[in-house]
C-alpha cells in the first residue's frame, strides 16, 4: 500500500496538468507554404525593408511560372491524344482498303488480313486502357 500511495503523490495536480497541455500546445508550431510564417516575414523586414515585397514577388512568379507549365503538359498530352487517334483512323483505313485489295484478288486471305487489321488496333487500344488504369491505381497521373 506504500507503494500506491508514494506513486499518488507524485501524480501532478490538474492544474499541472493544464499547465503541461498548454506548454505542450503553445511549443509547438508549424507552417507550411510559398511564403513564409508572418512573424518570419517579420524578422525579414527588420533585416531589409524591401525583402517582404521581393519574396511575395517571387512566390507570385512560382506560382504564374507553374501554372502555364501545367497548361503545357495539358496541352501536349490533348495533343498526343488526337494523334494516336488519327494515327489509329488511318492504320484502321489503310488496313481495311489493304483487306478490299486483296479480297478483290484472294477472297480467302482478304478477311484474313481486314480482322487482323482491326484485331491489332482493338488489341492496342485494350492495352493502352489497362496501362491508363494501373498507372492510375499506383498513384502516377500521366
Amino acid at each position: 500500500m506504500a507503494r500506491g500511495k508514494r506513486n499518488l503523490q507524485n501524480q501532478p495536480s490538474k492544474q499541472q496538468k493544464a499547465e503541461l497541455r498548454q506548454l505542450l500546445v503553445e511549443s509547438f508550431e508549424q507552417y507550411s507554404g510559398p511564403i513564409p510564417h508572418p512573424q518570419v516575414m517579420k524578422d525579414y523586414q527588420e533585416i531589409s525593408p524591401d525583402i517582404v515585397e521581393r519574396i511575395l514577388t517571387m512566390a507570385e512568379e512560382e506560382s504564374n511560372s507553374r501554372r502555364l507549365l501545367e497548361e503545357r503538359v495539358i496541352e501536349n498530352s490533348h495533343k498526343q491524344i488526337v494523334g494516336g487517334q488519327r494515327g489509329a483512323l488511318i492504320l484502321g483505313i489503310s488496313g481495311l482498303a489493304a483487306a478490299v485489295a486483296i479480297a478483290y484478288f484472294n477472297p480467302s486471305w482478304g478477311g484474313a488480313v481486314g480482322i487482323s487489321a482491326i484485331a491489332s488496333l482493338i488489341i492496342s487500344l485494350v492495352v493502352k486502357r489497362r496501362n491508363d488504369y494501373s498507372h492510375n491505381n499506383n498513384g502516377i497521373s500521366e
